[in-house]
């Protein structure tokens, strides 16, 4: 009789692991398709933020032109080129960005002092004297 009971708990026992299992490999598919479904939802929020950033930039440059047609004053700054001879131990630029320019001034004491300024546009030295006049005409033909 005792033998017989403990067949029969062991029975049961075996069908609740079954049981269990069953449930655990159910949680795990359930637990896929939600990271997975979460995963297609991320990519689609990805790619929205894209979107928005694009369009956040497209609508400064619109801005950026109904300013520019209203008249504000742009400020371009031309870096001339060295004359033959010439040398740049006094002043000279340490970097030109698209709208910044760092100027590099030895000091008496020989550290050097680095200033920065913003402009419109920065053209090198190497910028042809056409091309400075075909990007500030462009901005003069769309005024008028």
């Amino acid at each position: 009789m005792l033998v017989e009971q403990q067949k029969k708990n062991i029975q049961e026992l075996k069908h609740n692991l079954y049981d269990t299992k069953a449930g655990m490999k159910f949680l795990q598919m359930k637990y896929q398709e939600d990271f997975n479904r979460l995963g297609m939802h991320l990519h689609g929020l990805a790619h929205a933020a894209s979107g928005y950033q694009k369009v956040l930039e497209e609508n400064r440059k619109l801005y950026n032109l109904v300013q520019d047609l209203k008249g504000n004053i742009r400020v371009y700054c031309r870096v001339r080129p060295l004359l033959p001879g010439q040398t740049n131990r006094s002043n000279t630029f340490d970097q030109i960005d698209d709208g910044k320019i760092t100027i590099v001034t030895p000091s008496k004491y020989g550290k050097e002092g680095r200033k920065s300024f913003s402009f419109n546009k920065v053209f090198g030295p190497l910028s042809m004297s056409v091309y400075l006049l075909m990007v500030t005409m462009s901005v003069y033909l769309l005024i008028c």
